[in-house]
Order: structure tokens, then sequence, then C-alpha cells
């Protein structure tokens, strides 16, 4: 399935996004920072409709595709540091696609 954006706003490298691929929607909030074939998301903070909606598989979907659009061969999400959930006040590991 392909991803649609439904919402985006741009306020000094902070990025707001909105997408669906027909049957998730996600949305996150990250400052962007490209250099040569490299992307990163960092402050990364992912919403989805639910705790586990969404899966590993949907999110290398989306990983895949967000690196198609932006023309880069890796793409590294930083994400931000927990409010609550499991260990607040942590940052999680990065991920690289």
């Amino acid at each position: 399935m392909q991803w649609t954006v439904l919402d985006y706003d741009d306020d000094d490298n902070v990025v707001l996004v909105r997408l669906t691929d027909g049957t998730h929607e996600i949305a996150f909030a990250a400052r962007v920072t490209l250099s040569a074939r490299r992307a990163v998301l960092s402050g990364c903070d992912i919403q989805g409709a639910g705790r586990n909606t969404a899966g590993v598989i949907v999110l290398r979907r989306l990983a895949r595709w967000l690196k198609e659009r932006l023309d880069v061969d890796e793409l590294r999400i930083e994400g931000a540091v927990r409010a609550s959930g499991a260990a607040p006040g942590r940052r999680p590991k990065p991920l690289i696609f």
C-alpha cells in the first residue's frame, strides 16, 4: 500500500506530519536533518491509533516509503525522551533503516 500525506506543517526545521495507508493513520513530529544520502529525524514523537496498532511491518513499510520520498540511503530515527509509558524519562535507542 502507498502512504498518503494528510497534513504537513514545517516550522523552523520541525515537521508535523499525519499520514495514512488507508488502514493505519500515523502522526509524527521531529526535527529533520538531511545530509548527503542520510536523513535524521531527531526528537521524533510518533502517535498512532493506539498501543501496538501498527506493528513492526507497517513501520518498516513507512520507513522504506519515507526513504524513497526523501531520496536517501539511510533513515535514522532518534526518539524523544519518554514522558510516560515504558521507562519515563528515558530516550529510546535510535532506529536505523
